[in-house]
């Protein structure tokens, strides 16, 4: 058959989607426990099918939002002009250097898994995966999911408050107490927000100690 100028983009991304499986969770947060997946691993994962497939791939910061939010922009492009483009929202926990690079980091390699279908696995591969397990704030699957449009109202300034909350902790008992009273409500967050808070209760954590 032959490929018509415009579907060579989507037949890339299926080529792709044929070759990946997952990306290895070669990182790990000390204070809760888990591994996961790094920029760099989520890159390595990909970057031989994308140029075997004439892919390429940017990300870049493009604005700050009026809820306090960087807005990731991730363009896939064919090497025959076609491109598509994604935009992510992301919480910066504080607006220095540190937890602006953190939140850039965040959306770019949570963008890069949700557009290719890259799955966290383990080294012992697909047979360990538990793919409905958040490792730091589990999800209540007993509670209905709001819609997007739910959480853009509700979350942001909320967000805020747990943040003002974890920083006013004053001992590792206090940290674990309040994330055990936030866990059914931060259930419910995206992904993305619960890793930014979850970097935000380490940094505190560490302070601390």
């Amino acid at each position: 058959m032959v490929e018509s100028q415009n579907n060579k983009l989507i037949v890339a991304l299926h080529k792709v989607q044929g070759k990946i499986s997952g990306v290895k969770r070669d990182s790990t947060n000390p204070h809760f426990k888990n591994r996961y997946a790094s920029l760099e691993a989520v890159i390595d994962a990909l970057r031989p099918a994308l140029q075997e497939n004439d892919l390429v791939v940017t990300q870049a910061p493009s604005r700050f939002t009026e809820s306090g939010c960087i807005e990731i922009i991730t363009t896939i492009s064919h090497i025959s002009g076609q491109s598509m483009s994604s935009r992510l929202e992301i919480p910066v926990s504080k607006k220095d250097a540190q937890g602006t690079a953190s939140a850039i980091t965040y959306g770019c390699r949570y963008s890069l898994m949700a557009l290719f279908l890259l799955p966290p696995i383990d080294d012992d591969g697909e047979g360990s995966i538990d793919r409905n397990k958040d490792s730091s704030f589990p999800r209540d699957e007993s509670r209905p999911v709001r819609t997007s449009n739910s959480l853009k109202k509700e979350q942001p300034q909320r967000w805020t408050d747990v943040v003002q909350m974890i920083r006013d902790c004053e001992s590792k008992i206090d940290l674990k107490e309040l994330k055990r009273l936030l866990m059914t409500e931060v259930s419910v967050w995206p992904q993305a927000w619960r890793d930014a808070l979850s970097e935000e209760w380490d940094k505190r954590y560490d302070e601390v100690a």
